[in-house]
This record gives structure tokens, C-alpha cells and sequence, in this order.
């Protein structure tokens, strides 16, 4: 029985790329600049906006409301079209209002169900 005999070590081949030029990377860092601007002019909008939205929601107080009731009368009252049924971190049902006339829509309706501005 022969076996092969394959050289050893094994031998690679290859070629060098020319030296890059010693001042492409600074020309690279300096395309990023237009870039970071833009970055943080857009992140101070997501923040201002972010902020506006909360104080809106905090001094109209109107869609949000945590429900206390029976749990088959709140889901029938979550189940029409623009309010969304959620829960709180403590487990507590909470239905979020599409618009102010749904709100007052359910709450001259439905007596068998308390609505509460916070959580109960």
C-alpha cells in the first residue's frame, strides 16, 4: 500500500495592494462630520418632540383612562373601534381613547364600569 506525499508545510501565494495613501483616513474622518451634524440636530428633535408630547399628554389628561370594573364589561367596552386595551406595570386594565367623543361616549353609557385619570 503506497501513500501520497503531499509537501509540507503548505505554501501560499499571494500579492501586496500598494500602501494606501497616509492621508485617506483623515479624509474619511472628515466625511463623517455633515453626518454627526445632521445626527444631533435629529436627536435633539426626537427629544424636543418627546418632551412635547408628554407635557400634552400630561395637562390634557383626557384619552388615557384606567377602568375598574367587571373584566367582561371592560373588554366589551375595548373591543369598539378607536380604543385599545392595555395593562400597567401593576397589572391594572387601562383603555386608551382614539379621541375625546369616544371618551365621553362611554362614559355617559357605561355604569357598570369606573374610569380613574390614575391608576387605582
Amino acid at each position: 500500500m503506497t501513500t501520497m506525499q503531499r509537501p509540507y508545510p503548505a505554501r501560499l501565494t499571494g500579492r501586496i495592494d500598494a500602501p494606501l495613501s497616509r492621508w485617506r483616513w483623515l479624509i474619511k474622518w472628515l466625511l463623517l462630520i455633515p453626518h454627526f451634524i445632521v445626527l444631533v440636530f435629529l436627536w435633539i428633535a426626537a427629544v424636543l418632540l418627546t418632551v412635547v408630547a408628554g407635557f400634552a399628554i400630561l395637562f390634557t389628561a383626557r384619552y388615557p383612562r384606567w377602568v375598574t370594573g367587571p373584566k367582561d364589561e371592560i373588554e366589551r367596552i375595548a373591543r369598539d373601534r378607536g380604543r385599545m386595551l392595555l395593562y400597567d406595570a401593576k397589572g391594572n386594565p387601562l383603555i386608551l381613547f382614539e379621541d375625546s367623543w369616544g371618551l365621553r361616549w362611554v362614559l355617559e353609557r357605561e355604569k357598570g364600569v369606573e374610569f380613574h385619570e390614575v391608576a387605582p
